[in-house]
């Protein structure tokens, strides 16, 4: 599989504006991953074209929709990164059990990322595990894993585990959020909450159910229920799953937004691993 060639972006430092406001990114790939996060911000929320945007005491949040899978990913924070200039990226979303990884009730924290295909432009990168957060976070179980990110859907079979000896997830943002991150050095944290087991594979190709921006698509839906009525169950099982996971990162991340500002700065930009 060909990698897309990735965009550029501008190098800034994120700390070049000294004000004691915080500025953090939330970057989700569809509503179903969001909306409850969103909801529990409140009624004071603005929306431009391509981000929420609002103010909560002494931060300001921005909110970035991207549509799943890496083109719709670069597209979105290319253009917007580097207006907003953040002291904090925050990737949040839903993943799938890749190796040794089953609790649907725990929090995912990357902390070795890779993407899938391997590319030479793509390096494995590491993010440290903010101990003095987590520390704070006591009400959330936190696993720390290796997240594998493809550039779109890919059922779990195709992608390679021979090499996977510790818990490991695959989604399509993770890595690929964390390599801007890496580029800008910009502090990041990435949290995923489970839809699918390790063992599990959904039985159906999500390519198939999204539209070109990488939303779910109601005609398509409706289309592959034509095609193959008995996938409905399927659909129910996994929209109940999605809605407790989705529930879980709202819950997590509120409980992050309400950490001192000097405790989320904290947080380390990911490294390439040596």
């Amino acid at each position: 599989m060909k990698n897309p060639k990735p965009r550029t972006f501008p190098h800034f430092s994120p700390y070049s504006d000294l004000s004691p406001r915080l500025k953090i990114v939330f970057s989700a790939a569809i509503p179903e991953e969001y909306l409850p996060f969103l909801k529990k911000l409140g009624n004071k929320i603005r929306k431009t074209k391509t981000f929420f945007v609002t103010e909560l005491s002494t931060k300001t949040l921005y909110l970035l929709p991207t549509g799943m899978g890496l083109k719709n990913l670069w597209l979105t924070h290319a253009q917007t990164i580097p207006k907003i200039r953040p002291d904090v990226i925050v990737s949040f979303g839903f993943c799938g059990g890749l190796a040794f990884c089953s609790k649907l009730d725990n929090i995912y924290l990357p902390v070795s990322m890779k993407s899938f295909p391997r590319s030479d432009y793509f390096p494995p990168l590491i993010s440290k595990l903010p101990t003095k957060i987590l520390y704070r976070l006591k009400e959330t179980t936190f696993t720390p894993v290796v997240s594998i990110s493809t550039p779109m859907y890919l059922p779990k079979h195709r992608i390679e585990k021979n090499s996977l000896n510790l818990p490991s997830i695959v989604d399509m943002e993770t890595y690929y959020l964390a390599f801007i991150s890496y580029k800008l050095k910009i502090p990041f944290i990435s949290i995923r909450a489970m839809t699918d087991k390790w063992n599990e594979e959904v039985p159906f190709d999500t390519n198939e159910i999204i539209n070109t921006k990488g939303f779910v698509s109601i005609p398509k839906v409706l289309k592959t229920i034509l095609k193959n009525p008995n996938i409905v169950p399927h659909l129910n099982f996994y929209r109940h799953r999605a809605q407790k996971a989705s529930n879980l990162l709202a819950k997590t991340l509120h409980q992050i937004l309400k950490l001192p500002n000097e405790l989320i700065r904290t947080m380390e930009h990911p490294v390439a691993k040596v």
